[in-house]
């Protein structure tokens, strides 16, 4: 539950960024997951479907931000859901 939460407050931030006219970028994206994953530290991890799949989308976003930290979040995440 605790990973879909993170992942639902990472599309908050996805969107808000959309909305607001502002593009973030994969670099954002990344500084945002840090601070997320500190925040988080102690906290259960769940175990649901529905988690593991959310942590492996947030694995491939992840891994396609690292090498590309200048591309959109939102080409990441497209990317990411093509996969």
């Amino acid at each position: 539950m605790i990973k879909s939460f993170v992942l639902a407050a990472v599309a908050a931030t996805l969107f808000a960024a959309a909305a607001s006219a502002q593009t973030m970028t994969c670099a954002d994206y990344l500084k945002s997951q840090k601070e997320m994953a500190e925040a988080m530290k102690g906290q259960p991890v769940g175990t649901t479907a529905a988690e593991k799949e959310a942590a492996a989308l947030d694995k491939k976003i992840t891994d396609y931000c690292v090498k590309n930290p200048k591309a959109s979040a939102d080409e990441a995440v497209t990317k990411a859901m093509s996969q």
